[in-house]
């Protein structure tokens, strides 16, 4: 069964022209609606605390990803998904390519229903070649690769994720210090992870790769 988690409050955002721009939330109406139509799956398969991601994720998502159960069926699950709530996240931490079945594994249905892949590696020693590995998992079998987060900020000496990995960088899901304005806090973090996230979205769907949403039908800035 899909689990369903709470959303958190609004609250606005200063700009670097000290203008005023809504943060992400369900409860705020008239929300930019960058990221209201991107929906895809999270895949996690090493990490070492799901409850601890899934609040990360809904920090930056502004909504808590769905979660399906251990034993559930990955088409099964995803096209409920579609005919229910084609709009939401949903959190796999099983190995995407574990067997299923003849042809069933999370890999093949995230392929077959084109949503986009945000791969989530936790920051601990080899997680560069463990993104690696799983990115070249997902472009065997066709999977959409939306990007690479880590869950901390642990980066080898003298590597940039950015320039180095080889993978699309979306950022660390954990507060960044090094990429913040102290005026600004958190806040243009959180704004910079959502805006890598659309951007690539963007890119994907331009290439025909992914599915846009554009055409669901929901409220304004409801994720």
């Amino acid at each position: 069964m899909l689990e369903v988690e709470s959303i958190p409050d609004g609250r606005m955002m200063p700009t670097a022209d000290n203008s005023s721009r809504p943060a992400w939330s369900a409860s705020t109406a008239g929300n930019p609606s960058w990221l209201a139509h991107v929906a895809g799956v999270v895949s996690a398969p090493a990490t070492t605390d799901a409850t601890a991601l899934l609040g990360q994720l809904q920090t930056v998502l502004d909504h808590a990803p769905l979660v399906p159960g251990s034993g559930d069926d990955p088409f099964a699950v995803l096209q409920q998904l579609e005919a229910t709530s084609a709009d939401r996240w949903l959190l796999v931490t099983e190995e995407p390519a574990a067997h299923r079945g003849c042809g069933n594994h999370w890999c093949a249905a995230v392929a077959a229903f084109r949503r986009p892949l945000l791969l989530v590696v936790p920051a601990v020693a080899g997680w560069e070649g463990r993104a690696r590995a799983y990115g070249a998992l997902a472009q065997q079998t066709g999977v959409p690769l939306l990007g690479v987060a880590s869950e901390g900020e642990w980066v080898p000496e003298g590597f940039s994720p950015s320039r180095d990995l080889g993978l699309p960088w979306i950022g660390a899901l954990a507060t960044e210090p090094s990429e913040r304005p102290a005026a600004a806090g958190g806040d243009e973090w959180l704004w910079a992870l959502r805006e890598r996230i659309h951007r690539r979205w963007q890119m994907l769907v331009a290439a025909g790769d992914v599915l846009s949403r554009e055409h669901l039908a929901r409220s304004p800035g409801v994720l």
